[in-house]
């Protein structure tokens, strides 16, 4: 999460508004990303994928690997509360869906305020 963590930060602190556009799949980190924009445009056919991330390459011995474990829960927190103040999906729907792979597709998205404007014509990016 760390590069979403970069970007959304850039983008936030960003005097220019910064406006995302979701052409198709918008998966991981770069969900993040696009609900750090301050705009967030999407093709009717877009969809977005939330989940947890994964802790693969953990290795090491026991204290190490339980030391990046509990780095990657307090990731997990960061991440359930940026969903949760970026979006209007109640809290507990958020820390449900993200267990595994969660699919929202459009309407659902600008439903909750993943999505702010759908692109139905070319005159609303002009």
């Amino acid at each position: 999460m760390d590069v979403g963590e970069i970007l959304t930060s850039i983008i936030k602190l960003s005097r220019t508004p910064i406006y995302g556009i979701a052409l198709g799949m918008v998966a991981s980190a770069a969900s993040i990303v696009y609900l750090g924009c301050h705009r967030r445009y999407a093709l009717p056919n877009a969809y977005f994928i939330l989940h947890r991330g994964s802790c693969e390459g953990i290795g090491g011995n026991y204290n190490e690997i339980q030391a990046a474990m509990e780095d990657y829960r307090l990731q997990i927190a960061r991440m359930e509360k940026f969903y949760i103040e970026n979006t209007t999906y109640p809290e507990e729907v958020i820390k449900s869906k993200i267990q595994t792979d969660w699919y929202i597709h459009c309407e659902e998205a600008m439903t909750y305020n993943i999505v702010t404007d759908l692109v139905e014509n070319i005159d609303i990016l002009l």
